[in-house]
């Protein structure tokens, strides 16, 4: 019973997680954030643009934006992350999805490493 209990609260963290990446994408298609992570069409050299389906986000990529959410993302953690996704196979359904949350979640990351270290605020005097 006690896994089928934590199971189900995976679950609902990972849909949480899901529905939250969703509404970034959202938020980039309508033109209220300006990212650009989700939305590939207008990159030089994507002739194509991929689908971004946050349902194919893992509990691997929840724990990575919950480790950034928490400020307790190392460089290390990023690079591990990003290049475990980078060398998910072509023919893997979930690899543009994949790569394109790890970075929008490495700039996530590298700005809150930049603002935490103090770095801004000496820039804006």
């Amino acid at each position: 019973m006690e896994e089928i209990l934590r199971q189900t609260e995976g679950e609902s963290l990972l849909g949480s997680f899901q529905q939250e990446m969703a509404k970034f994408a959202a938020g980039e298609a309508s033109g209220e954030i300006e990212s650009g992570h989700f939305l590939k069409a207008n990159i030089p050299g994507r002739e194509t643009s991929p689908e971004f389906d946050p349902l194919l986000l893992t509990e691997e990529d929840r724990d990575v934006w919950e480790k950034i959410k928490k400020g307790t993302i190392t460089a290390d953690d990023l690079h591990r992350y990003a290049f475990e996704v980078s060398a998910l196979g072509n023919d893997d359904p979930a690899r543009s999805t994949r790569v394109m949350f790890s970075e929008f979640a490495g700039n996530k990351a590298m700005l809150a490493i930049f603002e935490s270290s103090g770095l801004r605020k000496k820039e804006e005097k």
